[in-house]
């Protein structure tokens, strides 16, 4: 993550509680997996809306959450694979259960946006896993491969060292968490 895109971890904290920001991760997580979003468009969402609650005062978590769903479904452009038997408003709604207007969202959206200079897309740890493990990855996905990426899901929940380290540092680190608990041997990756 470019440092000129981390989010002041002081000024996160003092507009969105460490408690509420874990219930929406919490909700985040199980959303993703229930509307099956990558785990891509889930650090994207993580780290807009981290970015945006630093930047701007917050006063409707969730409107501000489901815009950044949608930037991060739109810049990922993963929409059309991700349910393709609903649309991208369709799919809002189905999160927003329906209680909010998708006028408002969109507007919420424009907010976001303009709150962070139309500067949405940043590298994410979960990316530079992706490149440090190339050589770990098999069809079936590797349990070092996993247990990284199990890792860096972990440290989404603590900003603090989310953001203390470089997205590379972090990366490489779950790895060798990874490698060294399962008990890989040096040769064999």
């Amino acid at each position: 993550l470019s440092q000129r895109h981390v989010p002041d971890v002081a000024a996160l904290r003092r507009r969105l509680s460490d408690s509420d920001r874990e219930s929406v991760l919490n909700w985040l997580v199980q959303a993703c997996d229930v509307m099956r979003f990558s785990d891509t468009v889930l650090f994207a969402i993580v780290i807009l809306l981290d970015r945006y609650c630093a930047a701007a005062a917050v006063s409707d978590i969730h409107a501000t959450l489901l815009a950044a769903v949608c930037i991060a479904l739109k810049t990922h452009g993963v929409q059309d694979e991700v349910c393709s038997h609903m649309s991208l408003r369709d799919q809002i709604l189905h999160l927003a259960q329906h209680r909010a207007a998708f006028e408002d969202i969109v507007r919420m959206e424009r907010q976001l946006l303009e709150a962070l200079q139309f500067s949405i897309t940043t590298p994410s740890p979960l990316d530079m896993l992706d490149a440090l493990s190339a050589p770990l990855t098999s069809p079936d996905g590797s349990p070092p491969r996993c247990l990284a990426n199990f890792l860096l899901q972990l440290s989404l929940f603590d900003p603090e060292m989310f953001y203390s380290y470089p997205h590379t540092v972090l990366a490489a680190a779950a790895i060798y968490a990874a490698l060294g608990s399962l008990g890989a041997a040096p040769l064999m990756y």
